[in-house]
């Protein structure tokens, strides 16, 4: 979370913003619901994510001995096919505006006319025709199309928001309010967002998550990183620590076997029995509440294997290491992993989460005993 005392989590907002939300204790309400949003909305973006998989044309084959091969086939994709249609066959019917007159009298149709004009100058200036594709592909790939209202010198834009970053709160058909997450390096945040406050980045790989909520009476904008504070070493307990007391988005993902065997030399069934209870101690004592993923590499007996409440177990799938599934799922805003792997804390560095080693839950683990 961006904050000018690095050793203190807070949602990075102009000073009004701060002062008006103060009262309510804004900064914790709206992390704890970008939490609760993200987790429940997780089905769904996978599903997008899938789509997205079969428009570029990525065609996965299993064989029997669990290996797979990823292929690209030069043929018709349907799917993209269709989605194209559906957006060329919408752009030439051009949106109307009917706003209905609020009496029967003469100065209220014509206060109903002039409604109509001002919504197709504000269609017009944000070149609505432009964005129309968009949402049509939108609503026929990810079920839903969005869009948000900003200021303008002369007139409001219409702003089309990517389903893939948008969580809304949808009650009985209507929609009630929106959240927005969207990931991005340090450095441009700093120069799109001044006032927020992001902290300062000494790589340019660094990325922070902006969060906007729109809401029927406001409009919040806020900014959230996870690192550690100066001195705070990625191997100590203290870090760990650190990171469960973090107010802001956390998920946390282990690198099964590698940390397990940090804890205690032993056969796979007894180091994964071994680490479990460690991850269900974390998800009672961490408020708020964290997600916890422990990946291991592939095995004939997954399918089989269960893990403590509230801590999901991942194994990789045939064709490929554990190592990917936790780089992959590194590219979450607010992601910390564990592992004592260099090559794989680099890459989920890169990835944008924050890399803590073995040691650092082995320390903690036993501190608690």
């Amino acid at each position: 979370m961006a904050t000018q005392d690095r050793e203190e989590a807070r949602v990075g907002l102009t000073a009004k913003d701060l002062q008006e939300l103060k009262a309510r204790e804004f900064e914790q309400a709206i992390m704890d619901y970008r939490n609760q949003r993200w987790d429940s909305y997780q089905d769904w973006k996978t599903r997008v994510e899938a789509l997205d998989a079969i428009l570029r044309g990525e065609y996965i084959t299993r064989y029997a001995d669990e290996t797979s091969t990823q292929d690209y086939p030069f043929v018709q994709n349907t799917a993209q096919v269709a989605m194209l249609d559906m957006a060329k066959l919408a752009s030439e019917s051009p949106p109307a505006v009917r706003a209905e007159p609020l009496t029967d009298s003469d100065d209220a149709a014509r206060a109903a006319r002039v409604r109509e004009v001002i919504c197709d100058t504000h269609w017009f200036h944000s070149k609505g025709e432009v964005l129309t594709p968009y949402w049509i592909m939108d609503m026929a790939g990810a079920g839903g199309a969005f869009a948000v209202v900003i200021p303008g010198d002369q007139y409001p834009h219409i702003v089309r928001v990517d389903p893939r970053h948008a969580y809304p709160d949808v009650q009985n058909g209507i929609l009630q309010d929106l959240l927005i997450l969207t990931r991005m390096h340090v450095r441009q945040a700093q120069r799109l967002y001044p006032d927020l406050g992001a902290p300062r980045a000494p790589y340019d790989s660094d990325e922070v998550e902006i969060i906007d909520y729109y809401s029927r009476d406001e409009v919040v904008r806020g900014v959230a990183s996870l690192r550690l504070p100066g001195g705070v070493r990625p191997d100590t307990a203290e870090a760990v620590d650190l990171v469960l007391d973090h107010r802001g988005p956390m998920h946390l993902v282990v690198d099964g076997y590698n940390v397990g065997l940090a804890l205690a030399a032993g056969e796979a069934a007894e180091v994964r029995a071994r680490l479990a209870p460690v991850l269900g101690r974390i998800r009672t004592i961490a408020r708020p509440p964290r997600s916890v993923t422990v990946v291991y590499d592939s095995s004939r007996e997954g399918s089989r294997i269960k893990g403590v409440a509230g801590v999901a177990v991942r194994f990789a799938p045939p064709g490929t290491t554990a190592d990917d599934v936790i780089v992959g799922l590194a590219s979450v805003p607010g992601t910390v992993v564990i592992s004592n792997d260099r090559e794989v804390r680099e890459r989920a560095e890169r990835a944008g989460a924050l890399a803590l080693w073995a040691e650092a839950l082995v320390a903690w683990a036993r501190r608690r005993r």
